[in-house]
């Protein structure tokens, strides 16, 4: 009975970890971002706001866990969304013109998030999924940000 217990409570923490908080699906609040990053740059020089750009692949293994322990956070997705313009750029396809995008601007790995300020200039890169010693992984990115949004408000 007791292995029975222990089989059964394995099965259920395995079940809860897979499936994601907040929307149910990873990355639903971040379907509707934008996708032109250029008219993303554009409307952040008009409304003075800085710009968050995603780039990320469906396939790739990492940005698959960032999704799912970053952006599956409502109140971290919302963050960003409050603080920055945010936009999301696709990699998935090896022949898209996001390819062309993601080497402008330097991407290397993936998942890979940048900040902008509104003159530009490029305020943080971060790549990978974000490590804390006490935080999740959605507060230590919402740390992220705000340290680099900190860092440009004095320009």
């Amino acid at each position: 009975m007791r292995i029975a217990t222990l089989l059964l409570t394995a099965a259920l923490l395995t079940a809860c970890e897979s499936v994601p908080s907040g929307t149910g699906s990873p990355g639903a609040l971040t379907d509707s971002w934008p996708t032109d990053v250029d008219a993303a740059i554009s409307q952040s020089r008009r409304e003075g706001r800085p710009v968050f750009v995603l780039f990320s692949d469906a396939h790739c293994p990492m940005c698959v866990k960032f999704a799912r322990r970053v952006l599956s956070n409502d109140a971290t997705v919302r963050h960003i969304q409050n603080m920055c313009i945010a936009v999301k750029v696709d990699l998935t396809d090896p022949d898209s013109p996001n390819q062309r995008i993601a080497d402008r601007y330097g991407v290397r790995r993936l998942p890979t998030a940048k900040v902008f300020a509104a003159d530009g200039r490029e305020i943080g890169s971060f790549t990978g999924l974000p490590q804390h010693p006490t935080e999740t992984p959605a507060k230590a990115f919402a740390l992220w940000l705000d340290e680099r949004l900190a860092s440009n408000r004095g320009r």
